[in-house]
């Protein structure tokens, strides 16, 4: 897999200073341990990322008397009777 070096700013330091002291402790490449880093972070980001589509809509009924409520609806902020 191709590899890319980067530069990152504004990482608190603390954060940093923890995360460097697991690479050196587990002799772990910075590199590698950033790449799992980054993939966990997406992975939990897509996880929890709710999806909502306009084909998921499931009709409602509102119960008897309510079968032209589109209309009045319509009619109310429109004017409009149908």
């Amino acid at each position: 897999m191709e590899t890319k070096n980067v530069s990152i700013r504004g990482v608190k330091k603390p954060i940093w200073n923890d995360f460097r002291a697991h690479v050196v402790k587990n002799e772990i490449e910075m590199g590698e341990a950033t790449t799992e880093a980054l993939k966990l972070y997406l992975k939990k980001k897509k996880k929890h990322k709710p999806r909502h589509r306009f084909l998921d809509l499931k009709p409602v009924d509102f119960g008897p008397g309510n079968e032209n409520l589109s209309n009045k609806i319509d009619e109310i902020l429109h004017g409009e009777k149908k």
